[in-house]
């Protein structure tokens, strides 16, 4: 039986360009298989942060955690998927009732920022994850787009900021030859093309650095280097002990070498 109705994958989407780009941002899933369940689908960032969490177990470590899935580090997901279901089963009903307020909600509930699982850690070392909470935060994101993919044309309006905004990234993600020859030679980016190879954080750090005085940096840097979650990575390494990436001395170098 099925329990939701699983979105389209990126290249099976026939949607205006603009409202293209934030869907593949936004809804990045991993299908995870939930005991009495079935598959539900999870952010990326929420098992980036799990892996994280298991750093020195099952072979995770400060450089790999990042770029690598380990089953048995996950939580029972029981309560996620009880949450998620709720959450997909939402009714979008605000409390001025007309059209316009009822896309806004929904637009409201699609866009919401990425977050990973709610933490509580407990005396003896463990953490306690917030299952239920996250699940049900999801499951309204996944519901709004399944609405807004069905219905493009209600919405796509109010996507027009996202395509100025990619009208306008040639002229503001020029990066100096010299930069991106020494991000080649460090095995930070493939040769001869842009896609980010090395450590997500360390991505995350050289757009924040670099990019740094334009409000939309991580748009940019997630369209230039084809990498997800560049917000909550920084967030990630902003709460460690030493709030930097492990290796960004590598990203200060190379940007210290242009001043």
């Amino acid at each position: 039986m099925e329990r939701y109705k699983k979105l389209p994958g990126f290249f099976n989407v026939s949607v205006p360009r603009q409202m293209l780009r934030s869907y593949s941002i936004l809804c990045g899933y991993s299908y995870i298989d939930i005991a009495g369940y079935g598959e539900f689908p999870i952010q990326g960032i929420v098992i980036i942060c799990i892996m994280r969490n298991n750093i020195g177990k099952f072979g995770l470590t400060e450089d790999n955690y990042n770029n690598t899935f380990i089953s048995n580090v996950l939580p029972n997901l029981e309560e996620y998927a009880k949450g998620f279901l709720d959450g997909y089963n939402t009714i979008f009903e605000p409390f001025i009732n007309t059209i316009e307020a009822k896309k806004e909600m929904v637009l409201n509930a699609a866009l919401k920022a990425d977050m990973p699982f709610g933490e509580k850690h407990l005396s003896n070392g463990e953490i306690e994850y917030f299952l239920y909470e996250g699940g049900k935060y999801e499951g309204e994101r996944y519901k709004a787009w399944e609405i807004i993919l069905q219905t493009p044309n209600e919405f796509i309006k109010y996507f027009s900021t996202v395509e100025n905004t990619d009208n306008a990234q040639p002229q503001q993600t020029t990066i100096p030859d010299t930069i991106l020859n020494e991000l080649q030679k460090q095995g930070f980016i493939a040769q001869n093309h842009l896609t980010w190879i090395g450590q997500k954080n360390l991505c995350a750090y050289f757009v924040d650095r670099y990019f740094e005085n334009k409000t939309n940096k991580w748009a940019i840097g997630e369209s230039l280097f084809h990498v997800k979650y560049l917000a909550q990575l920084k967030d990630i390494y902003m709460n460690s002990k030493t709030g930097y990436p492990k290796g960004y001395k590598n990203i200060d170098n190379i940007l210290n070498k242009q001043k």
